[in-house]
């Protein structure tokens, strides 16, 4: 097994970090921040690449942004075999409308995220779920989100820094923009490939390099574009994902929770939503005992706020793709 403590060094976790920040940026610019020649950085990231530590690189997409709102969807399975659990993953992976596929151990077997125009749009998404595999769930929790922030992955560098903490925030409040079909197609391919160089993206999309980095710039400034990432196979660096769904007390407290544990370094995900918990927290960590720590810290900083918690253990993301394909 490729370990962070083993395989990687200092220099590499600072390739992974600094390519989170921006993974479209020149590698040129990327060998400053982490003091490497522009050649030693692209071999390095290279090996990184070739040894499956880098799954992709991603554009962050809002959707929220030109009138997208997103449903998700935890499932309970019955009668399903290992073929039938694999044969609804490749389903979901397929189909148009969903950002976010994972498997989930715990309570619920599978998590999905979906992008969707309104709730009568998910209606109908989720009727052909249940025409195809109704007989199949046996218990579902539907999710309105409303709001996500994400975090950068400080807990390659054990950095606690607060000032870089806060990366990109997608809110169902945003003002809409209007994206032409060019954009669109600019978003599709950027959204699964965020280092295509513009005179790749310019060929594809029968237009000018010109035109493609003045559309991105367009798309950045009005934060359609919120930023461009990597997807690490966190299993080869030793790490595990989970989330942690909490109900409150004392609601009032929400706010001095969530600034307090946004310190944390291996947060990386904080969720708002309609219909479920009262907060949904990510973590990035290495061993179940951690999220109970985690949790024993809160408990200890906030006595009586927090009502109870569950936890869930994501295994392997399937997909993740913030442009809708539909």
């Amino acid at each position: 097994m490729y370990n962070i403590m083993q395989g990687l060094d200092l220099k590499d976790r600072k390739i992974l970090y600094y390519l989170d920040e921006n993974s479209r940026q020149p590698l040129s610019k990327l060998g400053k921040k982490v003091g490497l020649p522009k050649n030693v950085v692209s071999y390095r990231l290279n090996r990184l690449v070739e040894k499956g530590v880098i799954r992709s690189f991603f554009t962050v997409v809002n959707p929220f942004r030109f009138g997208y709102t997103s449903f998700g969807f935890y499932l309970v399975l019955q009668y399903a075999t290992s073929a039938i659990k694999a044969d609804i993953i490749d389903y979901f992976v397929r189909n148009k409308n969903t950002w976010y596929v994972t498997s989930i151990d715990g309570y619920f077997d599978i998590g999905v995220g979906v992008w969707v125009k309104d709730p009568s749009h998910f209606y109908h998404v989720w009727i052909d779920i249940l025409k195809k595999y109704r007989y199949f769930i046996e218990h579902h929790k539907i999710i309105n989100f409303v709001q996500t922030h994400a975090y950068r992955h400080n807990y390659l560098l054990d950095e606690t820094t607060f000032k870089e903490r806060s990366e990109f925030i997608f809110t169902g409040a945003a003002a809409s923009v209007k994206i032409d079909e060019l954009d669109t197609q600019l978003l599709r391919l950027l959204s699964t490939n965020a280092r295509m160089p513009a005179n790749d993206l310019a060929e594809r999309l029968h237009t000018t390099a010109t035109t493609v980095r003045y559309r991105i710039n367009k798309l950045e400034k009005v934060k359609v574009i919120q930023g461009y990432r990597i997807a690490i196979d966190i299993g080869q660096l030793g790490f595990k994902d989970f989330r942690i769904d909490m109900d409150l007390k004392d609601y009032t407290k929400r706010k001095q929770i969530i600034s307090y544990i946004s310190r944390k370094p291996h947060l990386t995900f904080i969720f708002t939503s309609i219909g479920h918990a009262d907060l949904q927290l990510n973590f990035r960590v290495k061993h179940l005992d951690d999220i109970h720590e985690i949790m024993r810290d809160l408990n200890e900083k906030f006595p009586e706020c927090i009502r109870d918690y569950r936890y869930l253990h994501f295994p392997m993301v399937h997909k993740q793709n913030y442009m809708p394909m539909e």
